[in-house]
């Protein structure tokens, strides 16, 4: 049956405030050192992706290692703190960390005249056929951060009974993307916003080929909801903000979920309002949500500059495993 269960996470006591435990993840997390071997998979389309594949410090994993897809956040990839903490977690455990770097977010431009949403599970699905294929008896399972996270979820209720995972596990979900919109545009999270905003501007203009996306237009956008709706919207077939963020969030599909799945938010994650948190009638019979008191936007720093999370996520696969 559907639960909702109190998270065992104690934040580290120097670092309790939901900002500082989203930016001390990030920087604690320049230490970690993941090293990865890059696969190109060519797609159908006439596109590619990136894809990371951690490698354990002495070189070897099991032949039949379970695999994880690693699915990062909004202006992520493979070198993003969060993504290198479970990857080092898992290696460690014996499971095969892969990172599914989106388009744009490997450090090379993308072929075709678009780039990557909220709401976009198509390559969730490219991506795990391609394990499907080539690695036919090895279980798989996935997690998702953030914007991730939401892709993920969307993608398990989507697919049902016939998502290509044994299980799954997602942290820090925008689940209704309008309202963590509107947290994220407001007071002192427009630190992150900005800081978003400035990276995705910074990719764009090296773009030539997104019709209607020019030098005049980047400079004249301030906050998501003008991004969301004169650019993310058009190039993906969106007819403007409110239609994507509709058509994307994940909260409507976590009821058709039917994967064992475990959600993991805090409270006080300053990229959402308490309207974004899903109750327990949202949830299907196979989710478990967890919620933290604290934790910050996929902080979750423990005692000793621990990262909680990895371990958590890590520790509940094994257990589905």
């Amino acid at each position: 049956m559907p639960q909702v269960v109190a998270s065992d996470f104690r934040p580290h006591s120097l670092l309790k405030g939901p900002h500082l435990q989203t930016l001390a993840g990030f920087v604690l997390g320049k230490r970690i050192q993941v090293q990865y071997q890059r696969q190109r998979l060519e797609l159908n389309d006439g596109d590619f992706l990136d894809l990371d594949w951690g490698k354990a410090s002495n070189g070897l994993l099991p032949e039949d290692a379970p695999l994880l897809l690693l699915i990062h956040g909004l202006e992520g990839c493979s070198g993003s703190h969060y993504i290198k903490a479970i990857s080092r977690q898992a290696l460690e455990q014996n499971i095969q960390p892969v990172v599914l770097n989106m388009r744009s977010c490997s450090g090379q431009p993308n072929r075709l005249p678009r780039m990557y949403h909220s709401g976009d599970t198509g390559d969730i699905d490219r991506v795990l056929r391609h394990f499907q294929a080539r690695l036919p008896n090895r279980a798989r399972f996935a997690c998702g951060i953030s914007l991730g996270g939401n892709q993920l979820v969307k993608y398990l209720g989507e697919q049902a009974d016939a998502a290509l995972l044994n299980g799954a596990c997602a942290v820090s979900v925008p689940f209704w993307l309008a309202e963590s919109g509107r947290r994220i545009n407001s007071g002192i999270s427009q630190i992150y916003s900005n800081y978003l905003l400035k990276s995705l501007k910074k990719k764009l203009t090296k773009r030539t080929d997104l019709n209607g996306v020019t030098p005049e237009l980047l400079k004249n956008i301030k906050n998501f909801y003008q991004f969301d709706h004169q650019i993310t919207a058009p190039i993906h077939g969106f007819s403007g903000m409110y239609d994507y963020y509709s058509q994307s969030s994940s909260l409507p599909f976590i009821k058709t979920i039917t994967k064992p799945t475990l959600l993991i938010q805090a409270l006080d994650d300053p990229f959402m309002t308490e309207a974004v948190i899903p109750r327990l009638h949202h949830l299907s019979e196979t989710v478990i949500l967890e919620l933290a008191e604290h934790g910050g936007h996929a902080g979750f720093i423990g005692a000793g500059g621990e990262f909680w999370m990895a371990k958590r996520v890590v520790e509940w696969l094994s257990l589905v495993i």
